[in-house]
């Protein structure tokens, strides 16, 4: 997280910084990016730049925090009290891969994180007790609701679930100079569709 003196900074300083960060990560890999480059990239003395962040890698899981907050805001845009959770669950897939669609530069840092797999494992245990916390709020209304049959406890429902959105992740990336956005979106919803039939059709103790 920056120090307090990045945000004591007037707000549009603050944007400056953050895009050229952007603009910089978006186009080289993270270990390819050096301080050096980023003070030059943010206008600001390396000096500064020690006085608003701890190191490189400070502002990059800050750049990574500001991409998925933005994520996250557009996905609740789906979110219906109304709504059940596959349905949901298909909405919010729609919406992620159309979020990756209409910022570039936020997929393009995404995806060199997703390369790097160290880099990769750190950064995103940040955000993993966030994002099962939320699913698992999303299935315990689904049982509360009768739509599933399946006796799993929530927690480990919703870690299966996020696993599922991961590795689809994994692969959409892998594939992503040969998948065009809609097979994007009909492979999430495909493997939606095969959750939904097995957590629907059959309890954990069914042993067809």
């Amino acid at each position: 997280m920056p120090k307090d003196t990045f945000f004591n900074l007037p707000e549009d300083k603050r944007k400056r910084i953050i895009q050229g960060a952007i603009e910089l990560f978006s186009s080289k890999a993270y270990h390819a990016v050096s301080v050096n480059q980023l003070v030059k990239a943010t206008g600001i003395p390396k000096g500064s730049f020690y006085q608003y962040f701890e190191d490189k890698r400070d502002l990059f899981r800050y750049l990574i925090q500001l991409i998925y907050a933005d994520k996250v805001e557009r996905l609740h845009g789906v979110f219906s009290d109304g709504t059940g959770l596959f349905d949901l669950l298909r909405a919010m897939a729609r919406e992620a891969v159309a979020f990756a669609k209409d910022n570039p530069k936020y997929t393009a840092i995404a995806n060199r994180l997703m390369a790097d797999s160290e880099l990769k494992k750190e950064i995103l245990a940040d955000f993993a007790p966030e994002s099962n916390s939320f699913m698992e709020e999303l299935i315990l209304r689904s049982y509360e609701r009768g739509e599933l049959k399946t006796e799993l406890e929530p927690e480990v429902l919703a870690r299966i679930i996020m696993a599922v959105f991961q590795v689809m992740g994994d692969y959409i990336y892998e594939k992503s100079g040969d998948l065009s956005v809609e097979r994007s979106k009909e492979l999430f919803i495909q493997v939606i569709n095969i959750l939904e039939n097995g957590l629907k059709g059959c309890g954990a103790n069914d042993q067809r």
